[in-house]
């Protein structure tokens, strides 16, 4: 037993800061059930009461509270009319961006937005992001049916992390079949709103866009409306009517602070307060968060004066500073950061002085979980500068607290897990507050990353790009958190870690002359832009790169060359990634120029300088991940060659560097695998599967190091492609393993999470695939569990219909081995049912024409087994049309394109086209010979297109073409060692017939017995050639009583009556069993007539007669029927018996030949049966 067999049963399961499930004894690790996030209802009735009113008398910052909504709404018109433009178009789901500076107003737009549109009929709601056990998506709010539209607005969207965002967003797609509008709340846009946004598009299909909220108070004469309506809201709530006395401060109009609109309302809250206190409001906007915090600082004094506290001001002061720094936190964590910060001394002093914070800043419940605790300040903004106040060093008047900054220090310093989030939110503060505070970089930030830049890897990549951009803090330090963050990026290269390594080597760009060097530090920001997923800029450095080196280049250095090979990956890798691929194709097939150039002349293959292959090392990964999508569009949209050298480049370069870590072994299997299925395409099956087994090798390692579900299944992807390189090599044994594994794993991964279903049905497709090669009856009930699955996610997700009509498709296949036309033919009417394919039309609609050209080649089979020859034609030209499209583009599927022509060709020698279907059976094989020329030969095709073509020729008499025919499928046969299989039963048929007509009568029948040794060999195993049986064992029996062998030509006659009466019996009737025994019944007929047995030869051509049914005859039925209809007349007239049985058929003959007239081919019956007619008149 291997370690990934071991049962999936004892999960226990708990949430780390990764949102990661562990489970106990490593069998696997699953993402956890319970996501990381919470969805509320938005609350809107918040409005402040009287009593809260009161206490804004005492502490006025209450007032500024967003949620409470003091001041009413007003301007943003344009903004506001834009936004219902955006919700008003046809799109099921559209996501925006809102960023602006704290203060701007954001969150009190979004909240003006929800009640308007509420009125709409709109439903609005939150969502936030917690580390604490939150519940199910299931469990988000329900919508009704009759509501228009749900708007989800999530703010600090910045502080998501990123896969936590994405996730959220992309379940939220599946919640509501509403149209959904999603909101999300930021400061900054940026580099880490560029790549959610791409990965939107890429992975979602989603198309966002950012929108900058502009400053209410740009203009001069908004500001001072605004102030005055602010101010006469904060007057009515503090009781002071003399609102003229009340005065806007100097610098209103001119001050470009007051363009923030946070600003003008804590201007007007400060008048109105310093009014209401008899002093001094300040002049100065700089001073409004001092005011209004020394207020806060009042009132603490005063409730302690009161006796109100069951500890002091200044340990409240301490409480109000840990919860503006860390926001809010569990009442357990909040204990331990008291204690930690040595504001308290136990457990106990900090669950009294908590309380004491929760008694004077309580938490809004509907907004928070009951154990949170901690309340901070608001606005933001306020809290922030509570912090940089609070800490010396910024000379405004407000006296800081020097035990403060150790406190922080303290806090900063902690290792412990428990503490982490707290460290996170702390930091994420200190960074956010920086650039407005230099005190706060200069004195704490910049100490703090020099003396411990692992710090850093807690921040987010929104607080590392403000870190970046922050303009205190010095060069030097950002170069130590680099190589920090140089040092840790194996586990993954973020927007804001790369804003930090591109300031600094930007920096060092601009100290270096040598254009080599230039280059080096372009190819190494090349790589840390790619790596972080920000492609403009990769593919901007990437063109810098290419311009200083092609004049080194060009003087000659092979070293130089080598450097601008890879700097035209890297731009081909940029390229790619910002969806240009038609300018990735040129760099990269430059690229390939070069290497060729450089190989030719004698260059080592690695020849590029080593700094430059050092410093892009540690990055470059992302680059040839990179390079390996660009190969897959060369390969899979373009259908060129160079995607193998493409996808060669790739992995030569992550085996390089593979041995990092398994992060980096993560992109060489993935490459592996691209690979493979390449050189699959291109028939080089032996390639293809000395790859694919290396891919599977490194899926092994990391699932074993690992144990995820993501290794997990790529493994289960990497064995199901080894087992469609084994089917093509013949080791159909084998290749049934590997797709068995690959189930076993799958059905793990889905027992430990049910969502996972999709790779469980693909292995299942795989499986069921494989297994119809020995045995379709077992292969059934694979295939029927594959269909099942994919019946569920379908009826959930439209979007896995046409996965669903693909199995559909594949069970027809199954089923019509197994000989089960009747049950075949409902479900391959729904496989075209679901691609929107209408069955009676000419051409078929756009859509994925691989898909198309499998569901309509398994409705033409099963159309053609149960005789409707003419719609079966029409669908299988239909299927031939899409892969003749999909050939002339990618080249590869030439040999599906020569299936399907061969398709053709045997509905065609059905209906008795015998020329026409030696000519499609020709165009066939010319088809398959222009790709074997190219590519590589394929023996499985190869006898399947010949056997079509000896068919046809065998038909039509052409024994010369037809005995080369049956020498070049011996042949193949044998080399493909295929001496025993179904396969040769058909080629010994085949050759009977040919031997036959070129009158090698012993021969023939011995080839004939061979055949009918190996159909019943594979009888049991392929239920679907008992129809192929009994046609050899009617051929077999003819030929046995022609020869004279009567008795036992009439024993294999007898067989194969029997035969086919089960089969039209199992076959609940089937029509396109009549033919077959029609024939084999006048066969019959004949021997029993040669033996003298009258009496039985009479009952089985009167049966034979009764099963025709003239008004539903196609060519070669047509035949069969005249030739029933003679062997009828025939015996009755030898014997002078029942003659008055023979006019009447002989007539309806005769009926049938004038009524398919003289192109039938039917002329040599027609005269027959005119010399019957005219013997029974006489």
């Amino acid at each position: 037993m291997t370690e990934w067999d071991r049962p999936l049963s004892s999960i226990v399961a708990w949430a780390d800061e990764n949102a990661t499930v562990y489970q106990a004894g490593r069998d696997m690790i699953i993402p956890q059930v319970t996501p990381p996030w919470r969805i509320n209802k938005l609350f809107l009735e918040n409005r402040i009461s009287l009593s809260a009113a009161a206490q804004g008398r005492q502490q006025p910052s209450k007032l500024l509270r967003t949620r409470d909504e003091v001041v009413d709404f007003s301007g943003r018109s344009d903004e506001e009319e834009d936004f219902a433009t955006w919700r008003d178009r046809d799109e099921d789901v559209l996501l925006r961006l809102l960023h602006a500076p704290g203060g701007e107003g954001k969150t009190r737009f979004a909240r003006h937005l929800a009640r308007t549109w509420g009125e709409a009929g709109w439903i609005a709601l939150e969502a936030q992001h917690t580390k604490n056990s939150a519940p199910d998506m299931r469990s988000a709010p329900v919508v009704g049916e009759d509501a228009t539209g749900v708007l989800v607005i999530v703010d600090y969207a910045e502080r998501w992390p990123e896969h936590d965002l994405s996730e959220f967003i992309r379940q939220s797609l599946e919640l509501w079949k509403l149209p959904l509008r999603i909101l999300l709340l930021s400061r900054p846009a940026g580099a880490w709103w560029e790549q959610l946004e791409y990965s939107l598009d890429r992975d979602l299909d989603l198309v966002a866009e950012a929108v900058r909220l502009p400053p209410l108070g740009a203009r001069l004469e908004d500001r001072e409306r605004a102030f005055l309506e602010a101010r006469n809201a904060f007057a009515a709530r503090l009781k002071v009517s003399e609102l003229e006395a009340v005065n806007p401060p100097p610098g209103l109009l001119s001050d470009p602070a007051y363009s923030l609109i946070l600003t003008i309302h804590m201007a007007a809250l400060a008048a109105v307060d310093a009014y209401h206190q008899k002093t001094s409001a300040p002049v100065d906007p700089a001073r409004l968060s001092s005011y209004l915090l020394k207020r806060e600082r009042d009132h603490w004094q005063n409730l302690e004066r009161r006796k109100r506290l069951r500890t002091d001001a200044e340990a409240l002061e301490s409480a109000v500073y840990a919860a503006s720094l860390c926001g809010p936190l569990r009442r357990r964590e909040a204990y331990e950061i008291a204690v930690l910060m040595g504001t308290a001394s136990n457990n106990e002093r900090a669950r009294k002085i908590v309380e004491d914070h929760a008694f004077c800043y309580p938490s809004p419940s509907v907004l928070r979980e009951e154990e949170d605790v901690l309340e901070p300040l608001q606005p933001d903004r306020l809290a922030e500068d509570f912090v940089a106040l609070t800490l010396p060093g910024h000379g405004a008047e407000f006296t800081g607290q020097r035990w403060m900054a150790e406190a922080t220090d303290q806090l900063l310093k902690s290792s412990s897990e428990d503490d982490s989030r707290s460290v996170r939110a702390a930091l994420t503060t200190l960074i956010e507050m920086a650039p407005r505070w230099r005190h706060i970089s200069v004195d704490y930030l910049s100490p703090l990353l020099k003396a411990r830049p692992r710090i850093v890897l807690e921040c987010g990549n929104a607080s590392l790009a403000t870190l970046a951009n922050n303009p205190h803090i010095e060069l030097g330090t950002l170069r130590i958190v680099a190589e920090t963050l140089r040092s840790h990026q194996h586990k993954g290269l973020g927007t804001g870690a790369a804003a930090i390594l591109a300031r600094v080597t930007k920096a060092r760009l601009q100290e270096v002359e040598d254009p080599a060097e230039q280059a080096t530090l372009c190819h190494e920001l090349t790589a840390i832009y790619q790596l972080a997923g920000l492609f403009d800029q990769a593919a901007e450095t990437a063109h810098q790169e290419i311009a200083l080196l092609r004049p080194l280049a060009e003087a000659g250095s092979d070293s130089h060359s080598a450097a601008l090979a890879d700097a035209l990956f890297s731009l081909c890798a940029a390229l790619t990634e910002q969806g240009s691929h038609k300018e990735a194709a040129q760099a990269g097939a430059e690229a390939l120029k070069i290497k060729d150039s450089l190989s030719v002349g004698g260059a080592p293959d690695d020849s590029r300088p080593t700094a430059p292959e050092r410093s892009a090392g540690t990055f470059g990964t992302a680059l040839s991940a990179s390079l390996v999508h660009h190969a897959e569009w060369l390969f899979y949209e373009s259908g060129d060659l160079r995607a193998l050298m493409i996808c060669d480049e790739a992995v030569s370069r992550l085996r390089r560097v593979s041995e990092w870590g398994p992060n980096r072994r993560v992109y060489l299997a993935r490459a592996l695998h691209s690979q493979a299925s390449f050189l699959l395409g291109m028939a080089d099956v032996e390639a293809a599967w000395r790859t694919a087994a290396q891919s599977i090798s490194e899926w092994r390692k990391l699932f074993a190091e690992k144990r995820s579900v993501h290794c997990a299944e790529r493994l289960v992807q990497a064995l199901a492609l080894m087992s469609t390189v084994q089917v093509r090599k013949g080791h159909t044994r084998a290749a049934i393993d590997s797709a068995s594994e690959a189930v076993s794993l799958a059905r793990k991964v889905r027992d430990a999470d049910k969502r996972r279903t999709v790779p469980l049905a693909e292995a299942l497709a795989v499986l069921g695939d494989t297994m119809a090669h020995e045995s379709p009856i077992k292969a059934l009930t694979v295939s029927s569990e594959s269909l099942r699955l994919y019946r569920s996610l379908a009826r959930k997700e439209p979007r896995h219909r046409e996965a669903l009509a693909v199995a559909l498709a594949k069970h027809t296949t199954i089923l019509l081995k197994c000989g089960r036309v009747t049950t075949a033919l409902p479900l391959s009417l729904e496989s075209v049912t679901l691609t929107g394919t209408e069955a009676n039309t000419r051409v078929p609609v756009p859509g994925d024409k691989t898909v198309l050209a499998l569901v309509l080649g398994a409705r033409a089979d099963a159309l053609k087994m149960a005789g409707d020859h003419d719609q079966a034609l029409t669908l299988a030209r239909q299927a031939a049309e899409a892969s003749e499209e999909l050939a002339q583009r990618l080249p590869w599927f030439a040999p599906d394109l020569a299936e399907r022509q061969s398709r053709i060709a045997d509905i065609l020698l059905a209906k008795g086209e015998l020329s026409n279907s030696v000519t499609m059976s020709l165009i066939a094989l010319r088809t398959y010979a222009h790709f074997r020329q190219i590519y590589a030969p394929l023996p499985w095709l190869d006898v399947r297109l010949t056997t079509s073509y000896v068919r046809a020729l065998v038909a039509v008499g052409d024994l010369r073409r037809s005995a080369r025919g049956i020498r070049r499928l011996g042949s193949t046969l044998r080399e493909i060692g295929g001496t025993e299989g179904v396969e040769t039963a058909v080629f010994l048929a085949l050759l009977a017939l040919h031997q036959w007509a070129a009158n090698h009568r012993e021969e023939a029948a011995a080839s004939a017995r061979n055949a009918v040794r190996l159909y019943q060999a594979r009888g049991a195993e392929r239920p679907g050639v008992r129809l192929e049986l009994a046609t050899v064992l009617e051929m077999k029996g003819k030929m046995s009583v022609e020869q004279g062998h009567s008795e036992s030509g009439l024993r294999d006659l007898i067989t194969a009556n029997t035969l086919l009466t089960e089969l039209r019996k199992n076959g609940h009737e089937n029509p396109s069993l009549v033919p077959f025994q029609v024939r084999c019944l006048t066969s019959l007929g004949s021997a029993y007539h040669a033996l003298a047995r009258d009496q039985e030869a009479r009952a089985a051509t009167r049966e034979a007669v009764s099963l025709i049914r003239t008004d539903e005859l196609s060519a070669t039925p047509l035949e069969i029927a005249v030739d029933a209809h003679i062997t009828f007349a025939r015996i009755r007239l030898e014997r002078r018996a029942h003659l008055s049985e023979v006019a009447p058929v002989v007539r309806a003959a005769q009926h049938m030949c004038t009524a398919a007239g003289a192109t039938s081919g039917l002329a040599k019956q027609e005269a027959e049966l005119t010399d019957l007619m005219r013997r029974l008149t006489k």
